[in-house]
């Protein structure tokens, strides 16, 4: 079963928040992103799957919102600034499309293909200075790995940030 973890940045050790309950044993969780709006965390079953799930940040249960679509899976996830949700799409040797989702339905709208394969990680660019979102009471504020094209870079980075 999969888990969702903190990570301290000042030391790199991970804690525990809970198994990913309610995950399909068929299904591998390889994109998360947080809301800026309102801190919900967003996870995306990419490998064969094409499920977009909420994540409860306190246990790890999970809640099925819907799929994105035909054209294979969604890998990764990621929000702009004003809370809009995105993804990768596709998979296989073909390049992935960026694709806009309903945050509601998970409904996928194509925007256009991204010119990469095996895209894995997503990010929205910050400007400068950077403004960090922060999530609900507890300060939370999330970093989430960037824009990777196969062979780039193979893992997706988060960490989660605590003022203090």
């Amino acid at each position: 079963m999969a888990n969702l973890y903190t990570v301290d940045v000042t030391t790199a050790v991970p804690t525990l928040v809970g198994s990913l309950t309610g995950l399909p044993d068929t299904d591998q969780m390889t994109g998360l992103a947080f809301d800026p709006n309102d801190g919900t965390l967003y996870g995306s079953a990419g490998s064969g799957a094409d499920r977009i799930y909420t994540i409860d940040k306190s246990t790890g249960a999970v809640t099925l919102i819907g799929t994105t679509g035909p054209g294979g899976s969604t890998p990764d996830l990621f929000f702009d600034g004003t809370g809009s949700l995105f993804g990768s799409k596709g998979g296989g040797g073909s390049p992935n499309t960026l694709i806009s989702i309903d945050k509601a339905t998970a409904a996928g709208t194509a925007i256009g293909p991204i010119g990469f394969v095996a895209v894995s990680g997503l990010d929205c660019f910050l400007p400068s200075p950077p403004v960090v979102p922060a999530l609900g009471e507890t300060g939370v504020a999330v970093l989430v790995g960037l824009l990777v094209a196969s062979g780039l870079l193979s893992s997706h980075r988060w960490s989660e940030v605590r003022p203090g």
